[in-house]
C-alpha cells in the first residue's frame, strides 16, 4: 500500500506551517475551512499520512488546535462520496456538530461519518486519528452505513468495538506490507465489524434536527425490526434516534399509546402472525414468544389473551383450520 501524503511541520513560522496543514487536511478529508484555535504554541506538532489501498485510502492524522466547517457538497460530480471509519489514538476536548446537536469524542472513540456531511469540528489539543475511507459504491454494506445527517460515535469497550480498533490499527501499522490481493477481503471485513457495531445498543446517533414525526416513524421502525431484543426500551431507542429518553416518551405520547403499550402491542401482533403462518406450526408457544422479545412464556399468554381474547394456543387452533 504506497505511502502518497507525508507531511509534517518543518518548523518554519506558525502562518506557514499552518496554511500547508490546512491544506493538506482539507486535501485528504475533503474541503473543510479550517482556523486555528488561539493559544497555538509556536512549535507545531502535527503531521498528516495517507496511504493508498486501491479504491480506498487509510489516513493518519495528528492536528494540532484547530476548528473546522463543512458544508453542503457544491454538487461536484468528481468527488465520489466515502464512508469514513475513525479512531481517535489520543487527545480529549475534541467536539463534532451536526445541526444544533454535538457531542464530544475522546480517546478510544470511534465514530462512522462520511464525506458529504455537513458538519463542525473543534479541538482544544493535539489530537490523532487514524481513518480508513471507503467509497460508497464499493461495497453494499458501505452503502447501507451511510445517512446523509448522522454520524455514529462508538465509546463501549465491548469485543467487537476492541475488534474494530485493533483491526484499524494494525492496518495502519501494517500499510507498507499490505498486498493488492488483500485489500479488498481486509476491507469488507472492516466493514462488516463496523455495520455489526452499529447495529447494537452501543451505536450513539448524532443526528440533524428532524421534526417528531420523522423521529416518530424512526422509532418505530426501529422497534419493529429489534422485537427479539428483550432489552428494547426507551434508552436504545434514544441513542438510536440521538435523543433524550424524555423526548422518546414525549414522541410516544402524541400518538395516545405509551412506549410500553406500543411494543407491546408490535409484539403481540408479530405473534399473531407467527401463530397463523402454517410454516411456523412445529415453534412451541414459548419459542414464538421468545422470538418476539419474551422472556417469560406465560406472560406472554397473559398479555396476549388481553389484546385478542384468546390464549395462543386457542387463537392458533381457530386460525389453522
Amino acid at each position: 500500500m504506497p505511502l502518497e501524503i507525508d507531511w509534517k511541520a518543518q518548523k518554519l513560522n506558525k502562518t506557514e506551517d499552518f496554511k500547508a496543514f490546512s491544506e493538506h487536511l482539507s486535501e485528504v478529508h475533503f474541503d473543510w475551512k479550517i482556523k486555528q484555535c488561539e493559544g497555538l504554541s509556536r512549535q507545531i506538532n502535527a503531521y498528516i499520512k495517507k496511504y493508498n489501498f486501491g479504491e480506498c485510502f487509510v489516513t493518519d492524522v495528528m492536528t494540532l488546535p484547530i476548528k473546522g466547517e463543512r458544508s453542503l457538497p457544491q454538487g461536484n460530480a468528481q468527488q465520489p462520496c466515502y464512508l469514513i471509519i475513525s479512531y481517535i489514538l489520543d487527545g480529549s476536548g475534541y467536539s463534532i456538530t451536526v445541526g444544533d446537536n454535538h457531542t464530544f469524542v475522546k480517546r478510544g472513540n470511534l465514530f462512522i461519518w462520511n464525506s458529504n456531511h455537513p458538519m463542525r469540528f473543534e479541538s482544544k489539543e493535539n489530537i490523532r486519528q487514524i481513518s480508513v475511507f471507503v467509497p460508497t459504491d464499493f461495497h453494499r454494506v458501505a452503502q447501507s452505513l451511510i445517512c446523509p445527517d448522522r454520524i455514529l460515535v462508538l465509546d463501549d469497550n465491548d469485543v467487537l468495538s476492541n475488534i474494530l480498533r485493533s483491526t484499524l490499527l494494525t492496518l495502519r501499522k501494517s500499510a507498507h506490507k499490505v498486498r493488492t490481493s488483500e485489500e479488498r477481503p481486509i476491507i469488507c471485513s472492516l466493514l462488516d465489524l463496523t455495520k455489526a457495531l452499529t447495529e447494537s445498543r452501543s451505536a450513539t446517533q448524532l443526528a440533524k434536527n428532524k421534526n417528531p414525526q420523522s423521529l416518530l416513524q424512526e422509532a418505530q421502525e426501529y422497534i419493529e425490526e429489534n422485537l427479539c431484543d428483550v432489552d428494547i426500551g426507551v434508552q436504545s431507542i434514544a441513542r438510536a434516534l440521538g435523543v433524550s429518553n424524555r423526548y422518546v416518551h414525549k414522541l410516544f405520547a402524541s400518538t395516545g399509546l405509551s412506549l410500553t403499550k406500543t411494543i407491546s402491542g408490535k409484539r403481540t401482533a408479530q405473534a399473531a402472525r407467527y401463530l397463523s403462518d402454517p410454516g411456523l406450526s412445529e415453534l412451541t408457544i414459548t419459542d414464538i414468544a421468545f422470538m418476539i422479545g419474551f422472556n417469560d412464556s406465560a406472560y406472554f399468554s397473559r398479555v396476549f389473551k388481553a389484546k385478542y381474547g384468546f390464549s395462543p394456543k386457542q387463537f392458533r387452533q381457530l386460525n389453522s383450520r
